[in-house]
């Protein structure tokens, strides 16, 4: 059954809102990840979400966007109060962890790795919040140019101008 079909019937009663949760819970969390930069803080938010999502199902129209642009535009939203409100400054990279990471055969190129890892990170914490959002939903979640418009609630020519502009800063950079 797709999103839309249990959404709808979310929306009439038919079906418990647990089933749409866990089916965007892991995507709606990397997301915020990305941009809040703390696990706690992503956990927090994705909780948030899915109530906000839950009190205004109604709002959802099927016709103006799959249900996953929309959740993921009540994040994206969501995040980018949070971080304006909050001032948060971003997780330390030690406490991340090494996955996700180049695989390395020795203690000079791990460093090495470590330190393109940070500087990258710090570039993308760097960007506009939605300069970041369009990058990390286009390049790391892998959203189409039209779930990216979506969720950042602008024209699909906008969204590829902002995850042209934010890739170019991050090139000229590196």
């Amino acid at each position: 059954m797709s999103d839309a079909e249990q959404a709808v019937r979310v929306k009439k009663g038919e079906m418990d809102f647990g089933g749409l949760v866990e089916g965007h819970r892991q995507q709606v969390y990397r997301q915020l990840y990305r941009m809040v930069r703390s696990a706690a803080w992503a956990e927090e938010l994705t909780q948030r979400v899915f109530v906000r999502a839950l009190e205004h199902l109604s709002q959802w129209d099927p016709a103006r966007g799959s249900f996953s642009s929309w959740l993921h535009t009540l994040a994206h939203n969501l995040a980018v109060n949070a971080i304006k409100a909050r001032r948060h400054e971003p997780e330390s990279l030690d406490a991340m962890g090494e996955t996700g990471g180049p695989s390395v055969t020795g203690p000079a190129e791990l460093h090495e790795a470590r330190e393109r890892k940070a500087r990258l990170f710090r570039l993308v914490a760097e960007l506009e919040p939605d300069v970041r959002c369009a990058v990390v939903s286009f390049v790391l979640l892998h959203h189409r140019l039209a779930d990216v418009a979506g969720i950042l609630g602008c024209s699909q020519r906008r969204a590829r101008y902002l995850v042209s502009a934010g890739l170019g800063r991050l090139r000229a950079e590196l």
